[in-house]
């Protein structure tokens, strides 16, 4: 009897051991969840760096003073709004830091800000792109010469590009495109390259032609194209006090042909127009009302609008030209 009753009890306990420590792995495995439930991860909330908005372009502080030691005292611009710290700038002139901060363009792809009697220097972040021209052309790969000055022409003077997605594409030999790619570079020769997308591009070179009077009408404000006509473009276009002509491989067509043929586009003017602006072959200068742009030229101006209301327009006019003088809503 007193064996049968200790092996009762040996029983007894095993069961009580084996629910103990069913119970004790249970309670490890749901502390562990709480813990991993209620831990706090900050790898996503560190504070987001100083960012200002200027010529569509996002540029963030490096942390870094500037080293210049000579500069012009005329300003290229300065912060008009702010957003929350933690928001990013969607409006020329826009920071998320507080202060009414003016700026001067750097070097490539960088503006220095005059921050309590310091210069900082904030960067953009450079996409893998570049311009060039078609100098070989397969159904299912073209061959792209960059342009001289790209930086990927340090690489190579012939790359190709396997064209996947945009077979569908006629690239002519001739043709003037813009590249963005995912940053590798394959050696071989010619060099390959994966492309994220290709842009048909007018020409390598353009120039603006502005008559004084606009030979349709006597109106000041002529409007070259209407967005609605369109899809190339979800804004208008207009001129002001004249008409305008490109040319284009020594032949001149007028401003509306050359946008609706794809001769040029209204992209590749403003961004010659930031260069020219940012190379200070030009004056110009950003409106207080949400961000228009003005380039003046010796003989014209353009605006590019950016206001609070809404405007996205473009307006090529006479030298004398200002935001005062358009019908902007």
């Amino acid at each position: 009897m007193n064996k049968i009753f200790k092996v009762v009890i040996a029983i007894l306990i095993s069961i009580i051991l084996l629910w103990a420590l069913i119970f004790f792995i249970d309670y490890i495995r749901v502390s562990k969840a709480n813990t991993n439930e209620t831990d706090v991860d900050t790898s996503n909330c560190k504070e987001l760096t100083r960012v200002i908005m200027v010529n569509e372009k996002l540029y963030y502080d490096t942390g870094k003073e500037s080293t210049m030691d000579l500069r012009c005292g005329v300003m290229d611009g300065k912060i008009t709004s702010t957003v929350p710290e933690n928001e990013i700038p969607t409006e020329n002139n826009q920071a998320n830091f507080e202060g009414n901060y003016s700026y001067q363009y750097g070097t490539k792809n960088t503006i220095e800000v005059l921050i309590d009697d310091k210069w900082y220097v904030f960067e953009t972040k450079e996409d893998n792109s570049f311009y060039g021209k078609v100098i070989g052309a397969t159904a299912s790969y073209i061959i792209v010469e960059p342009n001289e000055n790209e930086e990927i022409r340090k690489s190579a003077d012939k790359i190709s590009i396997a064209l996947g997605q945009y077979n569908d594409a006629i690239y002519e030999v001739g043709t003037n495109i813009k590249v963005t790619y995912d940053g590798n570079i394959m050696e071989s020769y010619p060099v390959q390259i994966k492309a994220t997308k290709i842009e048909l591009k007018s020409a390598g070179e353009f120039e603006i032609r502005f008559y004084d009077k606009h030979p349709q009408t006597d109106t000041k404000i002529y409007k070259v194209i209407d967005k609605t006509e369109t899809d190339l473009y979800d804004y208008s276009v207009y001129t002001y006090d004249g008409h305008v002509n490109i040319l284009i491989n020594d032949q001149e067509i007028s401003l509306r042909d050359a946008l609706l043929e794809n001769k040029i586009t209204m992209e590749e003017i403003i961004s010659k127009a930031n260069e020219d602006l940012k190379a200070k072959n030009i004056t110009g200068d950003t409106y207080n009302d949400g961000g228009s742009m003005i380039y003046k030229y010796n003989n014209y101006t353009i605006i590019k609008c950016h206001t609070e209301s809404g405007s996205r327009d473009v307006y090529i006019g006479s030298k004398d030209m200002t935001i005062n003088d358009l019908e902007i809503y």
